[in-house]
């Protein structure tokens, strides 16, 4: 495995936790935006269709 020192690893946790965390952000709003675009284009299909037989 790594040989690091004891400053080494601490530096490496200080650097790379912020960087793995925007990185879980930036994944998620990219989902939270896709999700979003694909729910309004299901709405605006849905309210394009003729209503569907029984319903007034």
């Amino acid at each position: 495995m790594l040989d690091l020192s004891d400053d080494q690893k601490l530096q490496l946790l200080l650097v790379g936790g912020p960087i793995l965390s925007l990185i879980g952000t930036w994944m998620s709003l990219r989902t939270y935006g896709r999700l979003k675009q694909k729910a309004g284009e299901r709405q605006a299909a849905g309210q394009g269709k003729p209503p569907a037989e029984g319903e007034d």
